[in-house]
C-alpha cells in the first residue's frame, strides 16, 4: 500500500508541472496582444507668443459713423453700392445729373473770356487815349506859347488846353474801365470755380473704408443740398 501511492503522488506531481509550464508559455501571448503598438509624432519645441483671446458678451459699436448728404439738387442718376456692402475710401457712390452744372461751367468759362477781351480792347483804347492826351498836351502847351507871344488868340489857346483836358480825362475813363473789368474778371473766375465745386459735387464718393447702411434713395429721385 505504500508503495502504490508514492508512485501515485509522483504522477501527479509531474501533471501540475506540465500544467504550471503551459500557463508560463501562454503569458507572453496575451501580454503582446493587449497592448499594441501606438505611433508617436515628434516636433522641436519652440518658443512663440500666443495669442489671449477672451470670450465676452457685449454690444459692437462703429468707430465712426458718416451721414452721406448731398451737397446740391438734382436728379439722382445712378447709385453705385447696395446696402451692406464694404467700400473703400473714394469709392464711388452716388451720381447726380451733371448736365446743368457743365452748363454752369460753359457759362462762365464764357463770362471770363469775355471779360479777357474787354480788357484787352479797354488796353489799347487807353494807350490811344494816352498817346492822344500827350499830343495834345504838347499842342495846348505850343499855344499857350504863341498865345502869349501874340501869334495867335487866346480862344485857340484855350481849345487846345480843353482838347488835352478832353483827352486826358477820356484816358483816365479808359483806365477806369480796365479796373473794372478786371474787377469783373475776378468774379467770372470764382463763379467758374463755384461751377467746378458744383460739378464735382454730382459724383459723391465714400469719405472713409467701412460697410454701407440703409440706402434711402434711388434712381431717379430728385434730391436737394443737405
Amino acid at each position: 500500500m505504500p508503495a502504490v501511492n508514492r508512485i501515485t503522488m509522483i504522477v501527479l506531481s509531474a501533471q501540475c508541472l506540465l500544467f504550471l509550464s503551459a500557463c508560463k508559455t501562454a503569458q507572453p501571448a496575451k501580454a503582446q496582444m493587449a497592448m499594441p503598438i501606438v505611433p508617436v509624432s515628434v516636433a522641436r519645441a519652440t518658443q512663440e507668443s500666443v495669442p489671449t483671446e477672451l470670450r465676452v458678451v457685449g454690444t459692437v459699436e462703429a468707430s465712426a459713423i458718416v451721414q452721406i448728404k448731398s451737397q446740391i439738387s438734382g436728379q439722382l442718376q445712378r447709385v453705385s453700392f447696395t446696402e451692406g456692402q464694404n467700400v473703400a475710401k473714394g469709392d464711388l457712390l452716388f451720381e447726380i445729373d451733371p448736365r446743368p452744372y457743365e452748363e454752369a461751367l460753359r457759362q462762365a468759362e464764357a463770362n471770363v473770356a469775355r471779360d479777357r477781351a474787354t480788357i484787352i480792347q479797354m488796353e489799347a483804347t487807353l494807350a490811344r487815349d494816352a498817346a492822344q492826351a500827350k499830343f495834345n498836351q504838347s499842342d495846348a502847351d505850343r499855344y499857350a506859347e504863341l498865345a502869349k507871344a501874340g501869334v495867335v488868340s487866346r480862344s485857340q489857346s484855350d481849345q487846345a488846353k480843353t482838347s488835352a483836358d478832353v483827352a486826358r480825362e477820356s484816358a483816365r475813363a479808359t483806365q477806369a474801365g480796365i479796373a473794372s473789368a478786371k474787377a469783373a474778371l475776378d468774379a467770372d473766375l470764382s463763379a467758374v470755380g463755384t461751377a467746378k465745386l458744383n460739378l464735382g459735387y454730382c459724383q459723391i464718393r465714400s469719405p472713409l473704408s467701412g460697410r454701407t447702411g440703409n440706402l434711402l434713395v434711388h434712381a431717379g429721385n430728385l434730391v436737394k443740398a443737405n
